[in-house]
Formats: structure tokens, C-alpha cells, sequence
């Protein structure tokens, strides 16, 4: 006895397309978010193609996000807090 004939295992041909993928299911807008995310994840992909690179992306992304550098700084203001990796 095969793998379809076994009571239960095989599915109709309407079954099947009944099916769905998450991309089918997404709204017009939800695409587009999903192809803008893409396209910038190509775009990091093409730019970081070292440890150095990503290490200056990374940097500067934070940097532009408001994050500042707290190496040469003495001082941590109120509120703020500091992390260390080591």
C-alpha cells in the first residue's frame, strides 16, 4: 500500500489549493511593508559585506537614532544608564 493509498493521507486537488500561504493572506499595505523591509535588507546586505562595515553601520544607525557614546564620557546623566560587554 502507497503513501495515497493510505485511508486518511491523501488530500483533494481542492484541498490543496484551499491552502494558503502568509503572503496570501496579507492585506495590500501589509505587502508593501513586507517589500520595504526586503528592499532594505538587500540594501544592508549590499553595503555590509565586512565586520568593519556592519560595525559602521550599526554605529551609525544608533547614532542617528538619538544613542550616544558614552566612552569618553565620564558622566552618566539622570535617567541614563550604562552597559558593558566584556
Amino acid at each position: 500500500m502507497s503513501k495515497k493509498d493510505k485511508p486518511g493521507s491523501a488530500e483533494s486537488a481542492q484541498e490543496q489549493q484551499q491552502k494558503l500561504t502568509i503572503w496570501d493572506r496579507l492585506t495590500d499595505d501589509q505587502r508593501q511593508e513586507v517589500e520595504a523591509a526586503a528592499s532594505d535588507y538587500r540594501a544592508f546586505l549590499s553595503s555590509a559585506k565586512t565586520e568593519r562595515a556592519v560595525s559602521r553601520l550599526i554605529l551609525d544607525a544608533v547614532t542617528e537614532a538619538g544613542f550616544t557614546d558614552l566612552l569618553g564620557s565620564k558622566k552618566i546623566t539622570r535617567g541614563g544608564y550604562l552597559s558593558h560587554h566584556g
